[in-house]
């Protein structure tokens, strides 16, 4: 982080040493109830702090603008056809002409929410240490063992789903997770200060 700054109640950003992106502005626009003079004074902060910054490096403009953006055929251009309502309320129009007068990129479909997905990873270095190997190779024995027992299921869906349930689950009791290295050089003293 190189500098964190509040330019109002509503406005602030931070600059970073990123490598993809510089500059990032979080912003609480006004409420639709608000007067047209507030919803003016905070569009004109945030226009002069966007043209304070050069053109090249990359900005993420993001918050609460408390706006609805309708399907409006004029808007398709720059918001494309996902769009929750229907008819745009003030702050809408307001956050529309903000965008296409700072040629901002409109984000793909897929980009517009942040996909997590959570994946657990075996720590297969045990399976070649001799007790590893040993402690996984009795759990899947035990296991499929247990299987023999039961009566023959006809259906290759829900068999496939028991032999891999108990793949996972052998490795899970004998291997254990692999917990990878929380490796984050960008936070570092600095970030911490703040």
């Amino acid at each position: 982080v190189k500098r964190v700054e509040f330019i109002s109640d509503t406005i602030a950003y931070i600059i970073l040493k990123g490598h993809w992106c510089d500059i990032v502005m979080n912003v609480h626009a006004p409420t639709e109830n608000k007067s047209n003079d507030i919803k003016d004074r905070f569009y004109e902060e945030l226009e002069h702090l966007f043209d304070k910054f050069p053109k090249y490096p990359m900005k993420i403009l993001l918050g609460d603008f408390n706006a609805k953006v309708g399907r409006e055929d004029i808007f398709k251009p720059m918001i494309g056809n996902e769009r929750l309502h229907e008819i745009s309320n003030d702050n809408g129009v307001r956050v529309i002409n903000f965008v296409t007068s700072k040629n901002f990129t409109k984000l793909a479909v897929s980009r517009q929410t942040t996909h997590r997905f959570h994946t657990e990873r075996f720590n297969l270095k045990k399976i070649n240490e001799v007790e590893g190997k040993e402690q996984y190779c009795v759990e899947i024995s035990n296991r499929f063992a247990a299987m023999e027992n039961l009566e023959t299921e006809v259906d290759v869906n829900k068999a496939w789903e028991t032999v891999r349930e108990n793949i996972k689950m052998s490795a899970k009791e004998s291997l254990c997770y692999y917990e990878p290295k929380k490796h984050k050089p960008w936070f570092d003293e600095g970030c911490s200060n703040y």
